[in-house]
């Protein structure tokens, strides 16, 4: 499931402790337009009946974690 954190949505440049917390710019931004549009197809996922309802399968290996949403319908 997309998890947005504060900053991801426009990308927010930024890195660890103190440079995490830059000032949110105000007013739309021409140069992320296809960057807004994919982020706003993956969090429409959110939507689905498999994610709301559907089973839960974790799978992790090493350093990597997966989470499978499924549903029979």
């Amino acid at each position: 499931m997309p998890c947005v954190y504060y900053g991801t949505e426009i990308p927010l440049p930024g890195g660890y402790d103190p440079d995490s917390r830059r000032c949110f710019p105000v007013g739309p931004d021409p140069q992320n337009g296809e960057y807004q549009k994919a982020l706003r197809r993956l969090l429409a996922l959110r939507t689905l009946k498999p994610v709301q309802e559907g089973e839960t399968r974790i799978v992790s290996k090493g350093t990597m974690l997966a989470v499978d949403r499924s549903s029979p319908t």
